[in-house]
């Protein structure tokens, strides 16, 4: 298992129905990839900002990514190979 740290900002097709918003497609350097699955989700209120941070399945690997509130901008954190 290979983790290499990211960092970048994202484009995200999300969907927020029923009070939860849940990833569905990300692209990423001019490459979309589709959501199969949500591992899992958690908040972080870390200096105040508060960030929604999801662990996904796409193209086979794992996916961490997480939406800053704020400003209202996804980043992918890291991939998992």
């Amino acid at each position: 298992m290979n983790i290499e740290k990211i960092d970048e900002p994202i484009g995200m097709l999300a969907d927020f129905s029923g009070g939860q918003c849940r990833p569905v497609r990300f692209m990423w350097k001019s490459r979309s990839y589709d959501v199969s699955t949500v591992n899992g989700q958690w908040i972080d209120r870390e200096g105040g900002t508060l960030s929604l941070h999801y662990s996904v399945q796409a193209a086979g690997q794992t996916w961490l990514l997480h939406l800053n509130i704020h400003d209202v901008q996804w980043r992918l954190d890291q991939v998992v190979v």
